[in-house]
């Protein structure tokens, strides 16, 4: 298969993609019971790009979106792309002070919502936006809040008010604002799951997310026949960048499930006959374990992706031979990098599929740094570094965090530590900041967690540090058992003897029920660790 990169803008391509294949579903959505062909999708798009002049809002504005998966997310990313104003994608997890805090350091001109969701109401939330003048100066740049319902109670817009409002706005006046956008202008800022700090939001471009989408496509084999079901969420970068991008780019159908729910997955690809699925390791693993799972009839799938968290070797074979597809790929990236670095193809090897996250990105490098922090060729272990086109611009407003991020000859410094293999692929060790150190000697949790997960009885594990008197720091084994049985100690002790190092065999073993994981379905390990250190009584 050739490989050639993308100039076009994200407009541009999905006005081709109006012309190519006007009829051809672009994007699904079952809880709206929603099919939006291409061109439905480019009318939509200059509707809303309408709409958003009518707001006032111009080429470098940005929009916050705070919203589950809806047909109206995407219809607002295509349609503020056309006019080059810029998303900020929301996790919907947050409460009121992170809301506040992003709506100032992102200098959001409006805010788009959801009016509730699992439990959370977003319209109480944001009815303080309105309540007093105090309040409203600490916002000098929000100017409107816009419902994603038809209608909503004022002061906020509902979104067929928004809509109407586009009326007035002429194609001669889209067309002219539209000339202003290029390929090197911003398409989002993508706030950083925050799961150890303050969120930082990356800038990332139309050139740097379209070519990581093709990318992305090309190494999948996607084309027009594909079917992918995507239960991620669109205000990750895994979400609105791969996915979609990826489908507009290759002209395959992508489904957008509103939230994760197992059984609903299971049931859509079924109905829908996927032939892609993506996915985090914990939504893979929740599909195996559903009850009825063998019933569903899932033999159009063919390939599927791994991302978001490490899942080693053992755990990649059991999701590929539970869902008996030959097709999966693991890969590497951050939302710094637009969500992807490293992928194999799908026609490569298992070995090299699933057992690394592949090689480099066409056009794109990958290397490592040794432990003075500056990148050397020659080392096979140390921190992963990234650079070219996927990577951001810089931190929006953060000199600082941007100065100890990208280094002065472009390379990203990602904070994993990786290893590079022979033939040229890569495999992720752990988070630097995950290191345990137990007594002077350096422990990668991964090197652990590898082993245990081929105990007959282990479904997924994770290591981390807890306080030692004598060490300083030692190891914790965290399991979820395949039968919600317990796992001893003394059983892990002895299964791992003889097969790592004594000095790595941990000191603690915890049977758990599930691992904490933030919105978009990642374990937070920091958190986990002050789990396990309260379960222990280690303080």
């Amino acid at each position: 298969m050739g490989y050639e990169f993308i100039q076009k803008t994200i407009p541009e391509q999905l006005a081709m993609m109006s012309e190519i294949s006007p009829d051809k579903t672009a994007y699904l959505f079952p809880a709206e019971n929603k099919r939006l062909s291409f061109k439905e999708i480019e009318e939509h798009a200059n509707q809303t790009a309408k709409a958003l002049l009518a707001l006032g809002l111009r080429h470098g504005d940005h929009i916050g979106i705070w919203s589950y998966n809806c047909s109206a997310w995407i219809e607002l990313l295509f349609g503020a792309s056309k006019i080059g104003v810029v998303i900020v994608p929301l996790n919907t997890c947050y409460k009121y002070e992170e809301l506040d805090d992003l709506c100032i350091r992102g200098d959001l001109n409006t805010l788009f919502l959801m009016e509730k969701f699992n439990g959370q109401s977003f319209h109480e939330i944001t009815k303080h936006f309105f309540e007093k003048e105090e309040i409203k100066k600490r916002y000098p740049y929000l100017h409107h809040v816009v419902s994603l319902e038809p209608e909503s109670e004022k002061p906020r817009l509902g979104w067929n008010e928004f809509i109407k409002k586009g009326e007035c706005i002429s194609n001669c006046e889209l067309e002219k604002a539209m000339l202003k956008v290029k390929n090197q202008d911003d398409y989002l800022i993508q706030y950083t799951s925050g799961t150890t700090s303050k969120p930082k939001g990356a800038v990332l471009y139309q050139y740097g997310a379209m070519n990581t989408a093709n990318a992305y496509a090309h190494l999948l084999h996607l084309d027009e026949k594909d079917c992918t079901c995507v239960p991620l969420p669109l205000f990750h970068c895994f979400g609105n960048i791969l996915t979609l991008l990826g489908g507009l780019i290759s002209g395959s159908t992508t489904i957008y499930l509103s939230y994760f729910s197992p059984r609903q997955m299971l049931t859509i690809m079924q109905e829908e006959h996927c032939t892609c699925m993506m996915g985090v390791p914990t939504m893979y693993f929740s599909m195996l374990g559903t009850p009825g799972f063998e019933n569903y009839d899932l033999d159009s799938l063919e390939k599927a992706g791994i991302g978001g968290s490490v899942c080693p070797y053992e755990l990649c074979k059991q999701i590929s031979k539970g869902f008996q597809i030959d097709g999966l790929i693991i890969g590497y990236g951050l939302s710094e990098a637009a969500s992807l670095c490293t992928l194999s193809d799908i026609s490569e090897k298992e070995e090299q599929r699933i057992g690394s996250v592949g090689k480099a990105l066409p056009g794109l490098e990958v290397s490592l740094a040794d432990t003075s922090g500056k990148e050397n060729p020659h080392i096979s272990e140390g921190e992963l570094l990234i650079r070219g086109y996927g990577v951001m611009k810089y931190y929006y407003k953060d000199v600082e965090h941007t100065a100890a991020t990208l280094d002065k000859d472009g390379w990203l410094h990602s904070g994993d530590l990786g290893r590079r293999n022979e033939d040229g692929t890569f495999q992720v060790i752990g988070r630097l900041k995950d290191i345990i150190i137990k007594g002077g000697e350096n422990i990668s949790p991964s090197s652990i967690e590898e082993r245990l997960l081929s105990m007959d009885n282990v479904r997924e594990c994770q290591c981390v540090g807890v306080p030692d008197k004598k060490y300083g720091e030692t190891v914790c084994a965290c399991i979820i058992s395949k039968d919600g049985n317990t796992i001893g100690l003394k059983e892990v002790r002895d299964y791992l003897k003889n097969k790592i190092s004594d000095y790595r065999i941990p000191d603690y073993v915890l049977t758990m029920e599930a691992f904490p994981i933030n919105g978009s379905g990642k374990i937070i390990k920091t958190k986990l660790a002050e789990v396990a250190k309260s379960l222990l009584n280690l303080g």
